[in-house]
């Protein structure tokens, strides 16, 4: 999976004015050849879709980007400080080769939005969007997956079945904890969801076996050991799932009536953070077997990005950044 860089500097007010509008989505990663840690986020002001960009942890946060005509953009993904991607509406996919200070379109071929994107290095991604039963309600065909081995140089559709459920219409979720294994998540149009699983790097995918729940977000720290958020099809409850053994089986560890999970990370097979609507955010430090409500936020926590078991950041709806340095004792606005 994508490793996450270790803050070394204390948090403090940010002094960037954030745009009212701006509702991004975060990733920070690691590099060990820099002594502060970097941080990309995305999102839109209307339809003008934007970076921002931080090398304090927070602290500070710059405009990198900003691209009008498409909308959101709706995920961000660094294989190392200075390659990057971001992808979004109409088939967007950016790229930088210089650490964000310039951005370059990659075509996928499609034009449907994109959703989640994950690279295990500068060379080897995968994205994850709207299928071509996204624009028509009722009709088949599942999300869409792509794939790249040359740094997005080129991208090839990666079939996942397009027949096999009918009504769906998108992947809102991509994850690859090797290169072999990853999952990808979803819901359709007439409320089914999608889960599928590859074990072969996308040359062919599965769908999970999960019955009687919906799956939403997932991580997972290895090949083997990952976490999801969803819901239970007969209570309604909001879950945590757990599996061992790259998602063929799955077992629940939490389910509570009345909250709403939008996001998961864990930073090692003990410590993680999931986040929902109403500000929730929920902690465990035993890998899932019981969960704890840490705090509530402003507004709907839309995602969570940890580098460690001290260091955390969660970004709302409203496009406020909260980082934790103490585990999630405390979180500030930045």
């Amino acid at each position: 999976m994508f490793r996450l860089f270790r803050r070394t500097k204390p948090a403090r007010q940010t002094t960037c004015q954030r745009p009212a509008s701006f509702k991004p989505r975060l990733e920070v990663l690691e590099d060990r050849t820099v002594p502060t840690t970097l941080g990309w986020a995305v999102g839109s002001y209307s339809d003008v879709g934007a970076i921002l960009h931080t090398t304090d942890g927070g602290a500070n946060w710059s405009l990198q980007y900003q691209m009008p005509g498409i909308g959101f953009l709706r995920g961000v993904a660094f294989a190392d400080a200075q390659n990057g991607w971001a992808v979004g509406g109409a088939g967007t996919i950016l790229h930088t080769s210089d650490g964000g200070l310039t951005w370059s379109p990659q075509s996928s071929g499609y034009g449907r939005t994109i959703y989640s994107v994950t690279f295990l290095d500068s060379q080897n991604g995968w994205a994850a969007g709207q299928g071509p039963g996204s624009l028509v309600e009722g009709t088949r065909g599942i999300g869409t997956v792509y794939h790249t081995t040359n740094g997005g140089a080129t991208w090839s559709f990666q079939h996942v079945g397009l027949d096999a459920y009918h009504g769906t219409s998108s992947f809102f979720d991509i994850d690859f904890a090797d290169p072999q294994h990853g999952i990808a998540t979803g819901n359709s149009f007439l409320g089914g969801n999608e889960r599928y699983r590859t074990a072969d790097g996308g040359a062919t995918w599965t769908p999970l076996s999960v019955p009687g729940f919906t799956l939403g977000p997932v991580d997972f720290v290895d090949a083997q050991h990952g976490w999801a958020a969803g819901s239970e099809v007969a209570t309604g409850n909001t879950v945590v799932l757990f599996s061992s053994d790259a998602g063929v089986t799955w077992s629940q560890q939490f389910s509570q009536a009345g909250i709403a999970l939008r996001d998961i990370a864990f930073s090692d097979a003990k410590n993680g953070w999931a986040v929902g609507n109403d500000g929730v955010v929920m902690h465990t430090s035993d890998g899932g077997a019981t969960w704890s409500v840490q705090s509530a936020l402003a507004d709907s926590v839309v995602g969570v990005a940890t580098t460690d078991v001290q260091n955390s950041w969660a970004v709302n709806t409203g496009g406020v950044v909260w980082h934790t340095d103490n585990g999630g004792a405390s979180w500030s606005d930045q």
